[in-house]
């Protein structure tokens, strides 16, 4: 699971390093075609169950949900920034998490510091990202593609090393 996590991680960073608004354009185009599809899922759903308790609020759920995709279609800038919002928040929580469980870990060997560097790194990325979310997305998604490879490469190394170590019981 480590392996496959950290490939995926390891082809965002290079996608973000080569092709940065081109990769954040994607994320939003994901976004709202997601959200445009369960929206209209949501109000075909609720306009079958006429009637029924509680039809009234999915079919409005619906309606919410079709318009915020729609309105991340036409307006990429807010898009853009309530994507880096929502992506520099993710990476704060998880650094500072990665951080607790590396000083709690109990092997104070590589994997502890694999972690707590990892951690660090990603901590203050998160916080750049929060701070900047109005700067260039192409320099934002540089430096995720650039925290992305350093964390999947970390997960790779600590992925291969729990395979060897689960493959020699």
């Amino acid at each position: 699971m480590y392996i496959f996590g950290a490939v995926v991680a390891i082809l965002f960073g290079l996608f973000a390093l080569f092709a940065p608004v081109w990769t954040l354009k994607f994320f939003v185009i994901i976004a709202a075609i997601a959200l445009i599809i369960i929206g209209l899922v949501s109000i075909i759903t609720s306009l079958a169950h006429v009637g029924s308790r509680g039809w009234g609020m999915h079919f409005l759920l619906g309606l919410v949900e079709l318009a915020a995709g729609i309105i991340l279609c036409f307006n990429t800038g807010a898009a853009l920034w309530l994507v880096m919002t929502v992506v520099g928040s993710f990476i704060l929580v998880r650094s500072v998490l990665e951080v607790v469980l590396g000083a709690k870990f109990k092997d104070d060997g590589a994997d502890k510091a694999l972690m707590i560097i990892s951690g660090l790194i990603g901590t203050v990325l998160g916080i750049l990202v929060l701070v900047n979310t109005q700067a260039s997305a192409s320099i934002v998604m540089i430096l995720l593609g650039a925290y992305s490879l350093v964390f999947g490469a970390m997960s790779l190394l600590y992925g291969a090393r729990t395979h060897k170590v689960l493959h020699k019981r």
